[in-house]
């Protein structure tokens, strides 16, 4: 009976060593992802920005593409694992009917992320503000 105790004891406790051990050899990397864009104006955006990750991000790029119109790029804060961020985008010229704008988040891949598949979406411009 005692050697099959002793070995439990040890079965349970290599279990415990090598979980503990896991945990700690996995990498902590951001996962940034755009949540809701609005147009706040006929010139602003703020996009909702969060960090699914397990670790926290540094400061990145937010690339807005306005079709017709041109890009330009707006900055985006260090973003703690779990947190959200507004970032605000204020276009150099004046929304239009029909413009298309394409958002992309960490568009040079700057930091590494676990992820980069909810990095892009694109949404039409608010009628309200042409």
């Amino acid at each position: 009976m005692k050697t099959y105790t002793s070995r439990f004891v040890l079965f349970v406790s290599a279990c415990l060593f090598a979980g503990s051990s896991a945990y700690a050899m996995t990498p902590t990397t951001p996962d940034l992802i755009i949540g809701k864009t609005t147009q706040t104006s006929s010139t602003s955006w703020t996009v909702k920005v969060k960090n699914i990750g397990n670790g926290d991000s540094a400061p990145t790029t937010l690339k807005m593409i306005a079709t017709p119109g041109g890009s330009y790029s707006c900055p985006v804060v260090a973003i703690k694992a779990g947190a959200v961020a507004d970032v605000p985008c204020k276009m150099p010229f004046k929304s239009r009917a029909g413009m298309r704008c394409e958002f992309i988040l960490n568009p040079n891949k700057t930091i590494a992320e676990s992820s980069y598949s909810n990095n892009r979406t694109t949404t039409l411009t608010n009628p309200k503000f042409n």
